[in-house]
């Protein structure tokens, strides 16, 4: 005994899901951005010292972080 069945192709999500899902993925690498944001600042407190770096940061004092930029990408990256 067989049985005919026949096996359908899957259909292509709907728009509606598509940008549900690109949203629920922006939430998701925002909170791990704030995530790595925080250790940046751990480390940079670590380096300056808290003091030094409210002095810096009073005096407007812009550390040109490029290891943040990069550990940024690098999370995106990893995520997608």
């Amino acid at each position: 005994m067989t049985l005919n069945v026949q096996i359908m192709p899957p259909t292509p999500a709907p728009l509606w899901r598509r940008l549900a899902s690109m949203v629920y993925d922006s939430l998701l690498v925002t909170a791990i951005m704030v995530v790595v944001g925080f250790i940046n600042l751990g480390i940079q407190i670590t380096i300056y010292g808290a003091a030094q770096l409210r002095k810096m940061t009073d005096q407007d004092y812009t550390l040109d972080n490029h290891i943040f930029y990069l550990m940024v990408i690098l999370v995106i990256f990893a995520f997608f």
